[in-house]
């Protein structure tokens, strides 16, 4: 058990980090954000509701809840944007 607490905390850790990084990076809410791979904990969908933003979590792992798409980005279903001439992709990723 105290593995997984440690795991928890790590990653919790990691987020708070990589927040400040990407942070800068996003548009001005209400914009539509996809997080892909955003880990059992959820990743940065819950902080960018609270801000709010429109936010989804794709990840095999995700967390239950209407924000979460618990499937394979390749294997998902996306809506497309809300306007495609104003729309950008910004990529963060994770190494482990």
């Amino acid at each position: 058990m105290s593995g997984e607490h440690s795991d928890t905390t790590a990653d919790e850790g990691w987020l708070s980090v990589a927040r400040r990084v990407v942070e800068p990076h996003l548009p001005d809410p209400p914009a539509r954000i996809l997080e892909i791979g955003c880990g059992s904990l959820g990743g940065f969908v819950p902080s960018l509701l609270a801000a709010g933003y429109e936010a989804v979590g794709i990840d095999p792992e995700a967390p239950d809840g209407a924000a979460y798409h618990r499937i394979e980005f390749e294997r998902a279903e996306l809506p497309p944007p809300a306007d495609p001439h104003r729309s950008s992709a910004r990529v963060v990723e994770r190494f482990e």
